[in-house]
């Protein structure tokens, strides 16, 4: 049953509404004031409001103003009751983020309508939402099992060879076990960071009101070539790829979270040494603007259309895994572009197919 909340200092007109609204199995509640309104609409977080504009004290505008300032109410479809049908009045409140107007008298008939349409738009998107939540567990019980599964039979491999064949093995031997080991603990521990971080922005552990608090000044020279390092850990065959990286604005701060925008910037880097060709190179330069610092990550690989570039930003999702060999779940770019935003830089992506991809963060001075 729909929870509605009726905002209405007439109490005529509030009862009738309310008695209207239950005849047709809806849930209601109602506050005689704008005042009491916010209050219950904090409390009980309904699935719709409607409210008048012209009351005493807090107003109609006052109150939608509150609403959409108000975690988690924030969302909340409003609807407008007004005598007020003026084109600026309506503009006013759209502009507020009402979501439609009901014009004093209305009918039943009138309110009914105005209400079913919000509640199927609701319906609606608690059906996409579901469906878009079940894709995305399918999505990451796959490639989770996939890259668990892979590092941890190499690993296992390879302890059960030192185990059961120590007394045979060369210096040789041993090195390259020794190597995998490493290769397959560096997978894993990339995945458990991915996942963590994965976790810290969808949760909002990790939103730009925390990331002042937290957030230090950084020399960005310092972030890049620590970033760089943590590429090279990420990237499974680099193929001789050389990272060139002339730090000539180095007296650049930055204020960030210094191990997250680590991991941030390491991912696009690594993702430009994945997909450069063998032998090739990756070029890193920073460039003052009038806000802030622009780092610009270039490889010369292959290269992606539009609909690729597009799809890159999407969670869980791999360009050209069927045929350009790789490890991960999908989330470097996304993750990246989630800690930018929250420190409130911004990310673009520039590339085109047999030309290469050009990566452009622009993060604000400290």
């Amino acid at each position: 049953m729909v929870n509605i909340l009726v905002i209405e200092d007439e109490e005529p007109i509030r009862e009738n509404i309310v008695q209207t609204l239950k005849l047709n199995n809806f849930n209601v509640i109602s506050a005689g004031s704008g005042e009491a309104g916010v209050e219950l609409a904090t409390e009980y977080k309904p699935e719709l409001i409607l409210c008048d504009i012209m009351m005493n004290g807090m107003d109609g505008y006052e109150v939608l103003n509150h609403i959409r300032r108000t975690d988690p109410i924030a969302l909340t479809p409003f609807i407008f009751l007004t005598a007020k049908s003026d084109r600026s009045s309506m503009r006013y409140g759209m502009e507020l983020g009402a979501d439609d107007y009901i014009p004093k008298p209305f009918t039943t008939d009138e309110l009914l309508k105005a209400i079913k349409t919000r509640v199927n738009r609701l319906n609606d998107v608690a059906v996409q939402t579901t469906e878009e939540m079940t894709k995305t567990k399918k999505q990451l019980a796959h490639v989770i099992s996939h890259e668990l599964r892979t590092p941890l039979t190499s690993i296992n491999m390879a302890v059960q060879l030192m185990s059961q064949q120590l007394d045979f093995l060369s210096t040789t031997d041993i090195q390259d076990l020794i190597e995998t080991l490493g290769n397959g603990t560096g997978r894993l521990n990339r995945l458990v960071e991915q996942m963590s971080l994965f976790v810290e922005i969808k949760s909002d552990l990790l939103t730009r009101e925390k990331i002042k608090i937290i957030a230090r000044p950084e020399p960005i020279w310092t972030l890049i070539l620590s970033a760089i390092n943590h590429a090279h850990q990420f990237v499974y065959r680099a193929h001789n790829v050389q990272v060139n990286f002339d730090p000539l604005e180095n007296d650049v701060e930055v204020a960030c979270f210094r191990h997250v925008m680590i991991h941030a910037l390491s991912e696009i880097i690594a993702n430009a040494i994945a997909y450069s060709p063998a032998d090739g190179q990756v070029e890193i330069t920073l460039k003052r603007y009038d806000k802030g610092i622009r780092i610009r990550i270039r490889d010369y690989g292959h290269g992606m259309d539009q609909h690729q570039v597009d799809a890159a930003i999407e969670e869980f999702t791999q360009i050209d895994r069927d045929t350009h060999e790789q490890q991960g779940i999908g989330i470097g770019i996304p993750l990246a572009i989630g800690v930018i935003e929250a420190h409130d830089g911004r990310l673009d992506i520039q590339s085109k197919s047999g030309e290469g991809t050009c990566v452009n963060i622009y993060l604000p001075y400290a």
